[in-house]
């Protein structure tokens, strides 16, 4: 038996389907390409299932407090979830710094690059 993915405009899996290849109303206007796509690690770039991207984000600064830490080269549209809250970064660069000695976790989300998780521990 056949499987098929159909998947969005920027290759973005988002049904499976099995059996006879899938046509009108199954698809919903989305494309769909012959095989499994595993949306955790794969996508469709021109019509080729392919692994999904890392980030190749950059961290500089001081693991001391009160002394910033910069993450550059950050996706377009990025969302980041941080100590405080969720912000869309566009400008490919976040700036932090704390008071607080401690663990603290980034976790940095776009599609179709695979998350990326930067833990930094902040010393006094």
């Amino acid at each position: 038996m056949k499987e098929w993915t159909s998947y969005k405009s920027n290759g973005e899996p988002f049904c499976i389907f099995k059996g006879s290849e899938p046509s009108g109303d199954e698809l919903q206007g989305l494309n769909y390409i012959e095989g499994l796509v595993d949306h955790k690690t794969q996508y469709v770039l021109d019509g080729v299932i392919t692994l999904r991207p890392t980030m190749q984000i950059e961290v500089t600064g001081s693991s001391a407090v009160n002394s910033p830490i910069l993450f550059s080269n950050v996706p377009d549209n990025c969302q980041l979830t941080h100590p405080g809250g969720t912000s869309i970064i566009n400008d490919g660069v976040v700036e932090w710094e704390t008071m607080e000695p401690g663990t603290y976790v980034f976790e940095f989300n776009v599609f179709p690059y695979l998350k990326e998780v930067i833990t930094l521990e902040i010393t006094a």
